[in-house]
């Protein structure tokens, strides 16, 4: 089965894009994203063989995330309180897969929620995992998990890694691996560099 990533930051901006990859790639599932926009922005031409599982943002809470198969899905609605809350995860089971599209907290803190916005989301995400599945099931996750292990990238580009919004800090990242200690392989630390050759 292939599955792509794409957060879009807006469907209709990256519409285009996302037929280029539809077509260069044919993938079986793709996982989408900050759509930014409701269901009918999803129903163009070139995902007439998709069926599609998409959670809107609604009220300012969530981004936009989908889960599309060419492969038929089956909607698994027993997420975390805490992500349908924030509508910013999205499980389906796919042939013998369970596929789970998330779109993780950029910022550690979110105002009235508190500080450990960050921190929360992913324990509430981890313990999901550790109560849904067993070591048999074949859990794909997906997504943009706002961790960033390249230190020296953040310093360019923002100069204080240490801010408050910047996914490298030490806490973050032991988030991520905590994840990963379930029995997760990264695959964008795993296949490195040829992600950047296209």
């Amino acid at each position: 089965m292939k599955i792509d990533s794409y957060n879009l930051f807006g469907l209709k901006s990256r519409k285009e894009n996302l037929s280029t990859l539809i077509k260069d790639f044919e993938p079986d599932v793709i996982c989408l994203q900050e759509t930014h926009h409701p269901v009918p922005y999803l129903r163009h031409s070139f995902l007439r063989d998709y069926e599609i599982q998409h959670l809107e943002p609604i009220s300012g809470k969530g981004e936009g995330v989908g889960i599309l198969s060419s492969a038929g899905l089956e909607i698994i609605d027993s997420l975390p309180e805490y992500q349908k809350t924030f509508r910013n995860a999205v499980c389906c089971r796919v042939g013998g897969y369970y596929v789970v599209n998330l779109h993780a907290p950029w910022k550690y803190y979110l105002g009235r929620y508190g500080y450990n916005h960050k921190q929360r989301w992913f324990e509430e995400l981890k313990n999901w995992i550790m109560s849904s599945f067993n070591q048999n099931d074949k859990v794909i996750l997906s997504g943009d998990f706002n961790i960033n292990y390249d230190v020296k990238s953040l310093e360019e580009d923002y100069g204080d890694y240490n801010g408050p919004m910047i996914g490298s800090r030490p806490l973050e990242i032991s988030l991520m691996e905590s994840i990963l200690d379930l029995g997760f392989t990264d695959a964008f630390q795993y296949c490195g560099e040829s992600f950047d050759e296209g």
